[in-house]
């Protein structure tokens, strides 16, 4: 037998036994200024930059990860699926002029980031308005949206209250965590989780076994995070 052969054989075994990656693209939404671009290169690079631009149309960075789903099957054994993520954060202009730009990718999108500012109320009284443009938008298969309280450091500034934003949430029937772009706090606690949710929600709509499993039961295989993380930008002007 051809030793070429031999290596073909071993290549499409060695392929089979590897999950095919998927794809999650989160978007990241709110009114100018509140956060959001610096709030993701913190989330890529570790630390935030003192400079600032304002995002000019929509742009994106990817990073990708492993992650495995344990589900307890009702004999009591566990079955693992491992797989591997593409997880696209898109950046998005929060300026008015930009807006239909924004809102023309959210059919795509696995999830939602709702940003608002503790600083400034308003943002928090617009954040009822973006809302509205993802039910309005969104993908029919279903989505999962978490709302990101930015400038929690800004604390002795703060212009909403704890009550109201979980007033905000339950209503809503959202998850909400207070987090800042500067000091790093939520910042990867949630992506994981709305990776978490999306994969959750991906999972079960490829199985008849979802009565079984849990969002706990996925777990996130973050140590074997890629270092080479791309970075695209898809518009900029």
């Amino acid at each position: 037998m051809s030793k070429y052969f031999l290596k073909w054989k071993q290549r499409i075994h060695n392929e089979n036994d590897v999950s095919k990656e998927d794809v999650f693209q989160f978007i990241v939404i709110g009114d100018a200024s509140v956060g959001k671009t610096t709030w993701i290169n913190h989330f890529f690079s570790g630390y935030t930059s003192r400079s600032f631009a304002p995002t000019v149309g929509i742009d994106f960075r990817c990073k990708r990860m492993n992650y495995r789903i344990i589900q307890t099957l009702p004999n009591g054994q566990s079955k693992v699926y491992y797989r591997q993520a593409s997880v696209q954060i898109w950046d998005t202009a929060g300026m008015e002029r930009f807006r239909s730009l924004t809102l023309s990718y959210f059919r795509q999108a696995r999830g939602f980031l709702l940003m608002v500012d503790l600083t400034n109320e308003n943002t928090f009284v617009n954040a009822f308005d973006w809302l509205q443009k993802v039910d309005e938008l969104a993908p029919v298969t279903g989505y999962d949206i978490i709302i990101l309280a930015n400038k929690c450091d800004l604390r002795r500034f703060k212009d909403v209250n704890d009550i109201t934003l979980e007033e905000f949430a339950i209503k809503n029937s959202l998850v909400y965590l207070e987090t800042s772009a500067v000091t790093g706090k939520n910042v990867t606690e949630a992506i994981r989780l709305l990776l978490r949710m999306a994969a959750y929600r991906r999972h079960c709509s490829l199985t008849d076994e979802c009565q079984e499993l849990k969002e706990k039961d996925i777990k996130l295989d973050f140590n074997k995070l890629t270092q080479n993380n791309s970075v695209c930008n898809c518009c900029t002007n």
